[in-house]
Order: C-alpha cells, then structure tokens, then sequence
C-alpha cells in the first residue's frame, strides 16, 4: 500500500479556516499544522514539515503539490459568496481582530481607516472577484474555463470540499476519509466588531455583486449538491454520527477559548486544547466510531497529480516535460489544443536528466514536439495534460508568432 498523502487545505478567506486549522491540531498536535504562507521564508523547512506531519496548508491556491513535488490530499471549505465578503469587511475594519505582525492590502488598510465603506466594498468586490472560482482552479483570471477546471479539481483531486455554514459536517466527512478521529474545533478567530457601528449591505450593492460573481455562487452550488449526494449515500449511520457530533461540539463552543477572538500567529493554546480533549474522551462516541469504521472501509480511487512545463515554443517544436508526481515512472501524455479540440498529442517519455536532478524522480519526463502544420494554422493553442483540462505551466496561451497571450 502506498503511503498516505499529506492533507493540505487551501483555506478561503473568512470561511472557517482558522476553526479548521484548530481541528488539525487537535488530532495530529500542537504546533503539527505546517502553515504554508508564513514559512514562505523557509520552503524546504516547510515541505518537510508537511510530509512529516501530514496536514498543513494555507492561503494558497490549487497547485502546491508542485511545490511538494508530492501528491496531496486537498481538502477546502467554501462559503456563501456574499457572506464570506460582508465578514472580510468587518474584519479589515476591526484591524483583522487587532493581530500583530500582519499584512494588510491596499483595500483592507482604507476600510480599516474608515476610507471605504461595506457598499463599496461589496459592490466592487474588493476583497478578489470570483475567489473560490481563482483559487480552486489555481488560474489567476476567473472564467468558464477556470470554473470548468475548479469542478474538475474538486471531483477528481480535492478529498473534500466542505461548507463553511455546517463545519461539523465537513469534519466528521474528512475523517471519514482519513486517520484522523476527533471530528471537533474550537471557534477561532471570529470577528469582534466591538464598539465599531455595524450596518447592513444595501440591495443594489449585493445584487451588483451577486452578479459579478457567478462563478463562485455556481461552484458554491455544486460543492452543495455533492454534499448531498454523498451524504444520501452514506445514509443513516452517519446522520446518527452528526448528531453526536453537534451535541458534543455544543458542550465544546461555549468552553474557555483564548483565540475565539484572536488570530492563531502564536499557536493554539495547550491548556485549550488539552481541555477539549479531556471533553471529549468524557463523551459517548460509538456512534461517531461506528460510523468512521465503516466509512473509511470504502476504498477510494487513486488520484493523479502532474507537473510540467513547456519550456519553448519556437517555428520549429514545442518543447517541455511532464512527470506523474505519484507515479513518476508512468509516461504522462500532453496534449496540444486549440478552442477545446486536440490537435496532436505526445507521450513525455524523452531523456530529461534535469528534471531527474531537480527532484521529480524521472529522467525520462521530456517531449519534443514537431510543430505541425495542422498547429501552426491554430490562432493560438494551449498544452495540458491529456485526459484533463488542466494546463502544464507555461502551457496555456500560445499566440501564432510563438508568444503568450
């Protein structure tokens, strides 16, 4: 059996991150999550800590298993597009909770000074339009296509996307799928307005904003509509499990928590965490158990992560490499395509001992090919993996003259 992939969850702002990252610690220990922006000074440091410990993650994008150069379980949490705007506003106008050592945009700093106000930033959408869409597909600009490849991600390689509206669904789901046993979280930096005067969205800014940002209500839908269906399937034993774990984590949330408030740059609190555990162990978990015994009895399909890079596009050829992060000794094919058609495909099983120098365990991941004069006649065209819509990097764009769009 292979070894178990590293979960790395791509945490969407204001959508129950820092609760779930509270989750993390709780079953794998304090200090085990490899937080994957702040360390950014450090890379190796914290790939090492990710493969070690097994969970981790961070405001990234789709995509850090090429940093990794390892597959990965990702796992996410989406959450109302509007309320997920609304509660970053509130956020960046209280001083994100008054954290230290923090950064703040351009646009965070005026609303905190008082310089923007919710309609504009909601109306504007000022905080990234189409976030979860430019996140989860791991291209920069939202768009059909980006969403097509999100919904790809989501149903061939995240382990789990979840909602933030009920965590404990999202949890006890994921450790269904996983070794980890405690399906509970302490809430976590939760906004505290205090003494700031809250007002409310006016209808023209939401509807302005609801409408520029389709695309994440669409992938919102769909990631609900999965739920359900998976939850249908699981059927009795795990709406039994849930109601254990609403009654448990009930007795949880009203606990003693010094970062209910505050943001998690100093670490979660032992004594805190130490105080849910004692909780818990006191409580009835046979059905929760039941339900993880049977759940995790389902073998899940084997997914496939890639890495590669076209390297040039000259009159001549299109040159690059591409290599089965899993299963490195399995050539990967590439395609060429142009509007949503292959126009030619290449299997990437040439000499490339760079690549093999570099980490990615092949020195037989490169591809050559001739520039076709059913190519050359192509606008532009991009290269992604074959089987996927998944580009390789550098690949998507190529303008007639050999130039990125």
């Amino acid at each position: 059996m292979s070894p178990i992939a590293p979960i790395f969850f791509i945490h969407l702002p204001k959508s129950g991150g820092s609760s779930i990252m509270s989750f993390f610690e709780l079953n794998a220990g304090k200090d085990a999550y490899a937080h994957c922006d702040w360390d950014t000074h450090d890379q190796a440091k914290t790939v090492d800590k990710l493969g070690s410990s097994g969970v981790g993650g961070g405001h990234q994008p789709y995509g850090y298993h090429r940093i990794s150069r390892t597959p990965l379980n990702y796992v996410t949490v989406l959450r109302d597009p509007l309320a997920r705007q609304i509660s970053h506003y509130w956020y960046a106008r209280t001083g994100k909770n008054g954290e230290e050592f923090t950064s703040y945009s351009h646009a965070e700093a005026m609303v905190m000074a008082g310089k923007i106000s919710l309609d504009t930033w909601v109306a504007d959408s000022l905080d990234g339009g189409n976030l979860a869409v430019r996140m989860l597909s791991g291209m920069g600009k939202a768009s059909k296509e980006a969403l097509a490849l999100a919904k790809e991600n989501i149903d061939r390689r995240f382990l789990l996307a979840g909602q933030c509206e009920d965590i404990s669904e999202f949890l006890l789901l994921l450790c269904g799928r996983t070794n980890l046993n405690l399906p509970f979280f302490s809430p976590t930096n939760i906004t505290n307005v205090g003494n700031v005067e809250r007002v409310s969205v006016s209808d023209a800014a939401a509807e302005k904003f609801k409408a520029e940002n389709a695309l994440d209500y669409e992938l919102y839908g769909y990631v609900r509509d999965i739920l359900d269906r998976d939850v249908a399937l699981l059927g009795s034993a795990f709406k039994t499990a849930l109601e254990s774990v609403r009654q448990i984590q009930a007795r949880v949330d009203i606990l003693e928590n010094p970062l209910r408030f505050k943001a998690t740059g100093a670490g979660f609190d032992a004594n805190h965490l130490s105080s849910v555990h004692s909780l818990v162990s006191g409580c009835d978990l046979r059905a929760i158990n039941a339900f993880l015994q049977s759940a995790r009895a389902v073998q899940r399909p084997r997914q496939h992560f890639y890495d590669g890079v076209v390297d040039e596009v000259n009159n001549d050829v299109i040159r690059g490499w591409a290599v089965n992060l899993g299963d490195p000794g399995r050539p990967v094919t590439v395609d060429v395509v142009s509007d949503g058609h292959i126009i030619e495909s290449i299997v990437a099983n040439q000499k490339r001992e760079d690549v093999a120098k570099a980490g990615y365990g092949s020195n037989s991941a490169g591809f050559s090919l001739p520039l076709t004069p059913a190519i050359a006649a192509c606008a532009s065209f991009s290269v992604r993996y074959s089987g996927t819509t998944e580009f390789l990097r550098d690949g998507e764009g190529w303008r007639n003259g050999w130039h990125h769009a």
